[in-house]
């Protein structure tokens, strides 16, 4: 009976640790300085939501445009901010496939995406480049956030299905190897914040 229960135990123990939507394949272990604050997976819906693609030219001198790509659902308070670049020097919203990068400017190309990190500026610790956030409804000008999650590896498929209407495709992972995922289609506002 015993070797029974252990086995029985073992194999829930096994099963939670399985990660939905990649073929049964275990989590490793969450590591002990990730920042993000996700416990589990997270499916980003956009019911009610906007798109803003904020083009601010040429990044660092790369000869790269970036682009900030703000997608917030409204209902659920939740969004996804990428920062991305690419050789495109349109004012348009780029599309294509983007890919997260390492941080290192030595690492920066065509159709990268920076991943998230925290960073430290004029004494202020802010999120940096791709995070997704979920803000408290309460919180007022300065938000505070429910759940915050840096975005270090996957992938954003952005693509126009006709003039103006656009899907956005995303497959994330976070620092403590949570999947963020979800599709927006809709319109998207263009910002142009070049200098």
């Amino acid at each position: 009976m015993k070797r029974l229960l252990f086995v029985l135990f073992a194999a829930v123990a096994l099963c939670a640790c399985e990660a939905p939507g990649n073929g049964g394949e275990q989590k490793p272990p969450r590591p002990e300085n990730a920042l993000s604050t996700l416990t589990d997976d997270k499916e980003v819906v956009f019911d009610v939501a906007q798109v803003w693609a904020d083009c601010f030219g040429d990044y660092y001198n790369t000869g790269y445009y970036m682009w900030g790509m703000y997608l917030q659902a409204y209902d659920t308070r939740e969004q996804v901010y990428v920062e991305l670049l690419t050789s495109s020097t349109e004012l348009v919203v780029p599309t294509g496939k983007f890919t997260v990068t390492a941080a290192a400017k030595e690492q920066w190309s065509d159709r990268c995406i920076l991943p998230g990190i925290m960073a430290e500026e004029y004494g202020e610790v802010y999120q940096a480049y791709s995070w997704f956030l979920k803000v408290d409804p309460s919180s007022g000008f300065i938000p505070v956030y429910l759940e915050q999650a840096p975005i270090v590896k996957g992938v954003l498929t952005i693509t126009e299905e006709s003039e103006g209407y656009y899907d956005f495709t995303f497959e994330f992972e976070d620092d403590a190897y949570n999947r963020i995922y979800g599709t927006y289609k809709g319109g998207a506002a263009v910002e142009d914040f070049r200098m």
